[in-house]
């Protein structure tokens, strides 16, 4: 944990959380160490590597899928969402850069499956004519009455 000074320091220059559109006081948020903190490195806990993150924000941050990058000390954040979006977060908010490209047109349109195989109609004597009919069949007669192509 940093220390009250730097802990103040850090809410002073970020008095909200600093994940996008956060809005939790920075004094009931984690202090968070943009760059993972590892055990033994001397001078990871300083005001350049520090933001406060509301639980949540943390928990998405570390194990959520979300990238953060400190410019330094000046306290301004940049997020990057699991799906491509971009933010910049700042002590005055939030601001979208980047929303990702939607994904690319499908080569090929789904379209319903052709129609089976047109099968002779069995002769008048046959005992088939009090069948039912094929459940293949009775499905494709059915899709064909619903399903319209997409234009």
């Amino acid at each position: 944990d940093p220390p009250a000074s730097m802990r103040l320091a850090m809410q002073i220059r970020n008095p909200f959380d600093v994940a996008p559109y956060g809005t939790r006081a920075a004094r009931h948020c984690d202090a968070d160490h943009t760059e993972p903190y590892r055990t033994g490195l001397l001078g990871q806990t300083r005001l350049g590597n520090l933001g406060p993150l509301s639980r949540r924000a943390h928990r998405a941050k570390t194990f959520g899928g979300w990238q953060l990058v400190q410019t330094g000390e000046d306290g301004i954040f940049h997020w990057r969402s699991p799906f491509g979006y971009e933010y910049l977060v700042t002590a005055y908010g939030t601001t979208r850069l980047r929303t990702p490209a939607p994904p690319p047109a499908p080569e090929e349109r789904w379209w319903p499956p052709d129609p089976p195989e047109h099968l002779p109609d069995p002769p008048p004597d046959d005992p088939a004519w009090e069948q039912p009919p094929m459940p293949e069949v009775l499905a494709w007669t059915l899709a064909q009455a619903t399903l319209r192509p997409v234009a």
